[in-house]
């Protein structure tokens, strides 16, 4: 059969039983209310388009070779174009995928010889069969917005090819269960990752998922393996988004179900990593008070051997909540003593250190972190590392006007009878400021602040001291603050006024007002100066204005930096 035409089906059925001989078609089109049936194996050219709108099985019987030789060539329509078998490009032929119905490659997407083009274009669907060897086609493109590609082979695993940009939009894999798609170079996902049947295995490669791009599913029977050196890159440009990442290491699903950057500073090409380990964390019983930290190195006795890695790439200043979910063969100990940690730097130090930052659901295997203040080792353990007997979410020092606010959040508390506010000037010596009572026994969120109303110039250190009924005590982190003294308005206040050139007329300042480097000038209404040589010593300062004239004064108060004004009428 041969047509230089185009075959057009716009009723009824256009069946080939493939017997014999050779097919030559130019552009095949079928319109919605036509049927294109190959009901056994053949091996057509085709030197044009392919369009379909209705129902199209394009091999039955076993594989089907399709030969297409067009240099600018589409393939489009809404409706699905089931069972192509192989396409293979002649050399310098170029196709574009528009068909937003499907379309069903399940063997080879190949070059017979020279240089092929396949374009999975704007809108167009395609789900791809074949193993490895089975895809050559020298240039490949899905990046266009949007796409979709699919990797269904079920026999065996099998790669997820390169493209010429190494970009997917959205991509989608689902295979049997136990049968797995590899990366083979590091992709971008710049739309929707879908997982829904087989593992998506990273080995040495990185998956980047774009900035705005997110990944859908995810289960124990299709997740991101993480079992080799790639990581799974999350791109950002700002915080807020709620994403979830869906990953395992080779024998266990075990994902961050969300994790949300509250806040943070964003530079330039701001990304994260997420990678998994499957072991105990190395550092659950280490001592770091020897470089300023506060874990004494006692060891856990109830902890999980798996935690979660995150290290950023010019993200800095974080808050951040995460959930993520361990599972049970990873619990050593008492499961319902453990508490979620987070393994970092704290900020403005130079150490590594623990720092309890949520709640373990024992029932679910979740552990839930929030307002964390840097990123790290997600885990979960007991909490025995000279840590408080509280959950305690979070421990702030903000400098306001004229004090120091502490604010402090508990996620739960047992026994717990009060807490004490310590300050230092050095961060090695602490006195009590402030005393608050504890919840005694809870297991709700607590927000808890206190002010100090006196504090110290300069640099000093605040920490949380937490006392139990039975007198045991443990400390939180140290936070610093730089306070650079009250601001006192230069206000005064002029008696009597008016006056009368009998009288002497009295300043008086605030008590709490530094009279250090504070001078005074008096000046007619006209701003000609009468007298600057007053020196202000005392709380109370006296002006003779005998020999002042009947008119309107103006008395200026500065320290240099503020200058305050009253008006002075003498009679």
């Amino acid at each position: 059969i041969t047509s230089t035409g185009t075959i057009t089906v716009d009723n009824g059925t256009y069946t080939c039983d493939g017997a014999g001989g050779t097919y030559s078609y130019n552009n095949i089109t079928v319109n919605m209310n036509g049927t294109w049936n190959v009901t056994a194996a053949y091996d057509p050219t085709i030197s044009g388009n392919l369009f379909n709108d209705g129902s199209f099985t394009g091999c039955n019987g076993g594989g089907c070779d399709y030969t297409l030789t067009s240099t600018s060539g589409t393939i489009s329509g809404s409706g699905a174009m089931n069972t192509m078998s192989d396409f293979i490009l002649n050399d310098g032929a170029s196709y574009t995928n528009t068909n937003s119905g499907g379309l069903d490659i399940n063997d080879r997407l190949a070059t017979t010889s020279g240089v092929g083009t396949f374009i999975n274009g704007v809108n167009g669907v395609m789900s791809y069969g074949g193993t490895t060897g089975n895809f050559s086609v020298t240039n490949f493109t899905a990046s266009a917005n949007p796409n979709t590609v699919t990797y269904n082979r079920t026999a065996s695993n099998q790669a997820i090819e390169t493209t010429t940009d190494n970009q997917y939009h959205n991509l989608t894999i689902n295979k049997a269960d136990g049968i797995d798609a590899t990366t083979t170079a590091e992709l971008t996902i710049n739309g929707t990752l879908t997982l829904t049947a087989g593992d998506l295995i990273m080995g040495a490669q990185n998956l980047i998922m774009a900035d705005g791009a997110t990944i859908s599913g995810g289960s124990s029977t299709s997740y991101i393996q993480d079992s080799g050196a790639g990581a799974l890159r999350q791109i950002y440009s700002a915080a807020g988004a709620t994403l979830s990442f869906p990953i395992g290491d080779a024998d266990d699903y075990s994902p961050i179900n969300s994790f949300t950057i509250n806040s943070a500073t964003f530079g330039a090409s701001p990304y994260l990593e997420f990678s998994i380990t499957d072991a105990d964390h190395p550092n659950r019983d280490t001592d770091n008070t020897g470089s300023g930290g506060d874990d004494d190195g006692t060891a856990a006795t109830a902890y999980i051997s798996r935690y979660w890695t995150v290290v950023s790439n010019n993200i800095t200043l974080p808050r951040y909540n995460a959930t993520y979910t361990y599972v049970d063969a990873d619990v050593t100990g008492v499961e319902a003593n453990m508490v979620g940690t987070v393994y970092r730097t704290p900020p403005g130090e130079a150490f590594l250190d623990w720092h309890v930052a949520g709640t373990v659901n024992s029932t679910n295997n979740t552990v839930s972190i929030s307002n964390v203040d840097a990123f790290g080792d997600l885990y979960a353990m007991d909490n025995t590392l000279d840590r408080l007997p509280i959950v305690l979410i979070s421990f702030e020092a903000r400098v306001l006007e004229n004090a120091i606010e502490l604010e402090w959040v508990t996620a739960s508390e047992e026994n717990n009878e009060f807490f004490t506010i310590e300050r230092s000037v050095d961060g090695q010596d602490f006195f009590p400021v402030r005393f608050i009572p504890g919840a005694g026994n809870s297991s709700e969120l607590i927000t808890y602040t206190a002010r100090d109303d006196s504090p110290l110039r300069g640099r000093s250190f605040y920490r949380l001291k937490q006392t139990d009924f039975t007198g045991e005590f443990a400390y939180s982190e140290i936070r610093s603050v730089f306070y650079e003294g009250k601001s006192e308005a230069l206000k005064f206040s002029v008696y009597p006024n008016p006056a009368s050139t009998s009288d002497e007329v009295r300043l008086i300042l605030p008590a709490k007002l530094s009279h250090t480097n504070l001078s005074l000038r008096l000046t007619d209404a006209s701003g000609k100066v009468i007298s600057s040589s007053y020196n202000i010593g005392s709380n109370e300062t006296r002006l003779k204005v005998a020999a002042l004239k009947r008119g309107i004064y103006i008395i200026q108060i500065t320290d240099g930096i503020q200058l305050t004004t009253e008006k002075l009428i003498v009679r």
